[in-house]
Order: structure tokens, then sequence, then C-alpha cells
């Protein structure tokens, strides 16, 4: 997306990342789109799908903002493959993403923010650890705060 002029983001996983991703879009004021992938099983599940409009409901909650989330194309898994199809072969870069960027927006589903009486701010603050040569306090504190992460990813 990047190549064809878009501002991207990616991710490693179509559900997770939320509360990260929150931290780094605080100070972003244009709009959000969460684009999953086609990738429907024969079961039914849509992990692309799912995730996508998971994330952008998680974001627009801490962002305290619409988020929205879309798909790419029918034709297609994912932007990657649209933007490389042999169709657009003639087509320059940046033309593709401009196309691109007009039929994800077009299907783009707009996440609605439940109204809460009395809570003015959306965002938590950031736990602050003192680092410093007192070794055994500053892990101490920092695994506090890494205890405390529900999206924390741990293996074994």
């Amino acid at each position: 997306m990047t190549a064809a002029g878009l501002l991207a983001v990616g991710r490693p996983s179509c559900s997770g990342g939320g509360k990260h991703l929150s931290v780094f879009f605080a100070e972003w004021v244009g709009e959000i789109h969460i684009v999953g992938e086609n990738d429907r099983k024969p079961n039914g599940d849509w992990p692309g799908r799912d995730g996508a409009r998971s994330l952008a409901k998680i974001l627009a909650e801490k962002l305290g903002r619409p988020v929205k989330w879309t798909l790419p194309p029918d034709d297609v898994k994912d932007v990657r493959e649209w933007l490389t199809a042999e169709a657009r072969g003639d087509t320059l870069w940046p033309q593709r993403g401009e196309e691109l960027a007009a039929l994800l927006m077009s299907n783009a589903t707009p996440v609605k923010l439940p109204v809460k009486s009395g809570d003015s701010s959306s965002t938590q603050a950031r736990r602050k650890i003192i680092v410093d040569t007192e070794e055994f306090r500053v892990n101490s504190e920092a695994a506090a705060a890494l205890a405390e992460e529900s999206e924390l990813y741990s293996r074994g």
C-alpha cells in the first residue's frame, strides 16, 4: 500500500494489537480504516473480516472516535493481490493507490461508539517506570506492568 502512495500500518495478526495501535494512533487526526482479508473458510469462518471488525471496534472505543473497517474487492484475497494483479500492469502505482483507496472507502463500514455518561476520556494513562541502577525495582515494576497487558503475546 505504501508503494501505491497510501499510508498504511501492517499487523502480524487479524485479531491482535488493538491496545498498541491505539497508542500509535492517539495523535492521528485523519480517518482510520481497518482492511481485513477475503479469507472466508469453507465452514463459514471469516478470520480477516471478523478481525477487521473487532480491531475497528477496539480502536474506536480506545480512541473515542469512529473507525471504519472494510475488505478488498471480492475477486482478491488482500490489497497486495489487488495492487499487483496483471490487469493493472499498465497503471502507475500512485494511480493504483488512488483507485484502491476509492474502492476501500466506498465499502467501509463505520463502528459506532456507544455514548458513555460521565466518560470524558477513552484512553488510559501509561505506566511510568524510572529506569536507573535499582535493577530489582525496575524489573519488578516492568513485570507488574506487563502482567496487566491483556493483549500481550506470551508463549511457552
